[in-house]
């Protein structure tokens, strides 16, 4: 444990943050995400400034590397884990005569489990690293978000139908990102990443929704951007992740209704949403064509 807690991990630690400043530097340029067909997708980045193949090349030079490195040595640690806890209940056993034996054989493998949980909050955090990183590319596509005007008529909804203002082209380079770590990260640390991808995508977008002004038209369309952003997470992801997407939900249906009478029909659902009491209101009151006093407002939201 001493070894997998010291020399291990300093040197899976050393070479991510080495390999994340060259990875950071080379994932910028839009083309090395999508390498052409045949192309391994990190070609350039096992290439010097002279276009000649770096010598060595090791984890240190390739962030995913580093990343799958450290994966790997997570795997093998429950593995050694498993092995190592069966032969000493074989040799061993409770009731045998060196049962007095098992109470440091148990401090050990709480040791490893110990090193093992370190090494998976590395990874966790490597993870929001690399997004953080990958972000990059998505961040345009977001901006449309800032300036998009949910106050809108009938006519422009169904111009917002042909013309998508923003969810079409955020997913499709979404989709850009999820394929480059599907090519060079392990399925776990790629799945960690999209879903933590996903998480800030909602948060982003529920700060943008509780700065705008919404028609009933408009409550439609940001149901239907949220949908299609929540729909593709879904479909790239092998873990649920529609949770994540909770408030955003609960938003669409608080903006989508039409009357005082649909407010009191979800008066008592509400108490139970994960939405805070003083954003249901602002919500409420962001709906420009809702018909509806303070007053009546007041008596149906949750305090």
């Amino acid at each position: 444990n001493a070894a997998v807690s010291g020399e291990l991990r300093q040197a899976l630690a050393s070479n991510l943050a080495d390999s994340r400043r060259i990875y950071s530097n080379w994932v910028t340029h839009p083309k090395n995400l999508a390498p052409k067909p045949g192309d391994h997708p990190l070609e350039s980045l096992f290439l010097d400034h002279d276009g000649k193949l770096r010598n060595p090349l090791t984890a240190s030079l390739s962030w995913p590397h580093s990343m799958n490195n450290l994966h790997q040595c997570l795997e093998n640690l429950d593995k050694l884990k498993e092995t190592t806890e069966e032969a000493f209940e074989e040799y061993f056993p409770s009731e045998g005569p060196d049962k007095d034996k098992r109470v440091m054989f148990e401090h050990c493998i709480s040791a490893l489990a110990a090193t093992k949980s370190d090494l998976e909050q590395l990874h966790a955090n490597q993870c929001k690293d690399g997004l953080n990183i990958l972000k990059l590319h998505l961040r345009p596509m977001l901006e449309p978000l800032d300036k998009l005007d949910y106050n809108i008529s009938e006519a422009q909804y169904a111009d917002f139908q042909v013309n998508d203002p923003f969810a079409k082209a955020f997913n499709s380079q979404a989709e850009v990102i999820h394929q480059h770590i599907k090519a060079v990260l392990n399925p776990v640390s790629a799945e960690e990443v999209m879903q933590q991808m996903a998480e800030q995508t909602c948060r982003r977008i529920e700060k943008a929704a509780l700065s705008k002004r919404f028609s009933l038209m408009g409550a439609l369309q940001f149901e239907s951007d949220v949908r299609a952003i929540c729909s593709f997470f879904t479909n790239v992801s092998e873990q649920a992740l529609r949770h994540k997407f909770a408030r955003l939900f609960e938003m669409s249906s608080l903006l989508n209704l039409e009357n005082v009478d649909e407010l009191r029909e979800i008066s008592t659902e509400m108490r139970t949403w994960r939405l805070a009491p003083d954003e249901i209101r602002k919500l409420i009151t962001s709906r420009s064509d809702f018909d509806a006093s303070e007053e009546q407002i007041d008596r149906l939201l949750p305090y």
